[in-house]
């Protein structure tokens, strides 16, 4: 294929991992939901030099690969690029952020995987690496050379274009980590239906009640969340989505590991056996924490969106307000969580990030308690609202109130079950 436009070499190091998964939950005998994630992961490294290729001139590269899915790719202001270790998604193209010029912005580029014509875009594997998880969704480092590349948005607007992406990725981080929370709870409880001990089934047993129902409560306050989330994309609702995205990532992505333990602890030592299925959870459960921003990352974009965009603050704290009035404790923990954003203006930079985790886990928290409210069994949403935000609870799952694990138990382990 003829290349038109600007030849263009390129040295790089980065990587990029593209993990597509299904998520399937049912409540109550129903399908709930079912997902098909495509989620694209961001890895910050980079060495670029000029190639001795005829009218190439020196560029320096950006810090930032990310994988895409593209039907139709525009072909327009094309790039020859050659690069070392850098890992395809597995998508149809990744796109990458490079600098043009060495004092120019980055810039955002298309790689496809077959050109025009029918042939592939050249590159050579140069090893798959070994991961802690996430292993059906092989990683890889590749060679490039002479690559075909398409410019995508503006010259030099290469960040705000993949931060655009992000965003939308980030969806499919929350609602990865509601659905492997989901799949670990339905095996416990499963599993505790089944296995007895010390004369009755584990279901019965009534520490074993209060882990199931505090892991049950977890995982429907992340499923209503990320469902939220989801709509609000769908419907346009920009201001709730640019803060509530990244809360949301911030808190069920970190919320899933802890969750996924106590979960395979219910097995005992068979949920440390890898037939079971429980220990391929318990590796992937920290995945979505790390991509696409970890915590810190999350917490600190939260920071800046209120800084700069004062307006999505206000749409979040309004959608966590709908249910005001319904429990005092919710309506406490709304009061508290608006008086510290409203300081936030008081505080200097070292402070504010100090405190950037404890703010937007209570605002995470505020708002799936709303959601609790309203899309939720009474017994549930209390004891929700109760142990999470009223202090009614130990730092580990198991710790409920003796009188939230009678009145909640029933439904949120029913819930929780698997139903033919």
């Amino acid at each position: 294929m003829a290349v038109k436009g600007r030849d263009i070499a390129l040295r790089a190091a980065s990587a990029v991992v593209l993990a597509p998964a299904a998520v399937a939950a049912t409540w109550g005998g129903g399908v709930w939901f079912l997902a098909l994630l495509i989620v694209a992961s961001v890895v910050l490294a980079f060495e670029w030099a000029a190639m001795s290729a005829p009218h190439a001139r020196r560029v320096m590269g950006g810090a930032v690969s990310f994988g895409v899915v593209a039907a139709v790719i525009p072909w327009n202001a094309p790039f020859m690029l050659a690069t070392v270790k850098i890992a395809p998604g597995l998508c149809a193209g990744n796109t990458m952020v490079m600098k043009t010029a060495e004092d120019a912005p980055p810039s955002c580029f298309l790689v496809p995987r077959v050109l025009e014509d029918g042939t592939r875009n050249p590159f050579a594997l140069q090893r798959l690496k070994d991961k802690l998880g996430d292993r059906s969704n092989a990683s890889s480092e590749i060679e490039l050379d002479g690559t075909w590349g398409s410019l995508v948005g503006e010259e030099g607007r290469g960040v705000r274009t993949i931060i655009d992406m992000v965003s939308a990725t980030r969806l499919d981080c929350v609602l990865g980590s509601a659905g492997t929370m989901r799949a670990a709870l339905t095996r416990a409880v499963h599993h505790t239906r089944h296995r007895r001990a010390f004369g009755a089934l584990l279901v019965d047993q009534p520490l074993m009640r209060n882990v199931l129902t505090d892991l049950a409560l977890e995982s429907e306050a992340a499923s209503l969340l990320g469902m939220r989330l989801a709509h609000a994309v769908d419907e346009g609702e920009t201001e709730l989505t640019r803060l509530g995205v990244a809360v949301g990532k911030y808190w069920v992505c970190k919320r899933t590991s802890p969750f996924v333990a106590e979960a395979l602890e219910c097995l005992g030592g068979n949920g440390y056996v890898e037939e079971n299925g429980m220990a391929r959870l318990y590796r992937q459960a920290p995945l979505n924490s790390i991509w696409e921003g970890s915590g810190n990352v999350n917490a600190l974009d939260v920071l800046r969106a209120i800084g700069r965009e004062p307006a999505s603050l206000m749409a979040l704290l309004k959608e966590a307000s709908v249910a005001r009035g319904r429990l005092t404790t919710l309506d406490t923990a709304l009061d508290e969580v608006e008086r510290d954003c409203a300081g936030l203006a008081a505080l200097d930079g070292v402070e504010a990030a100090t405190g950037a985790r404890r703010l937007v886990e209570r605002l995470a928290l505020t708002l799936q308690g709303s959601l609790m409210v309203l899309h939720s069994p009474a017994e549930l949403t209390e004891a929700f609202v109760e142990s999470r935000l009223g202090g009614a609870k130990g730092g580990s799952f198991g710790t409920l109130d003796a009188g939230f694990v009678a009145t909640a138990a029933p439904t949120a382990i029913e819930r929780a079950s698997v139903t033919a």
